[in-house]
């Protein structure tokens, strides 16, 4: 298994300039931890957050942007699916399609990325 990169992962509200921003902090040699990762999530998708629609956002860029410009800085860039709860379909085969469905949406990078991480979020990995 690829070792980690240390350094911090934080959750990102869409400010398509603030990943420049991370990225030229990133470039000072005083920064004991880089931002090494970013993470964030659409205000609706079929799963949602984990946090109320008035806390996220809304993205006006295709993630795929998002992704491109992250990693031009450095950093690595995660969309995330996390339910508080989903009340138990997530065992239905109609629902667990929905997953793939939606990252097709997002973009082609998401298809092959999908990671479970907890009982209900799904880690996108771009």
């Amino acid at each position: 298994m690829k070792a980690t990169k240390r350094g911090l992962r934080i959750p990102y509200n869409w400010d398509f300039s603030l990943l420049a921003e991370l990225g030229k902090l990133n470039q000072n040699s005083k920064v004991l931890y880089p931002v090494v990762e970013v993470y964030a999530a659409d205000k609706y998708s079929f799963v949602g957050s984990g946090r109320t629609a008035a806390t996220v956002y809304e993205r006006k860029k295709p993630v795929e942007a998002f992704i491109e410009k992250a990693h031009r800085c450095g950093i690595r860039f995660d969309y995330l699916w996390n339910g508080i709860t989903l009340g138990g379909p997530e065992w239905n085969p109609e629902l667990q399609r929905n997953p793939h469905q939606e990252a097709k949406a997002l973009g082609q990078r998401f298809c092959q990325f999908c990671l479970p991480v907890a009982k209900s979020a799904i880690l996108l990995r771009g």
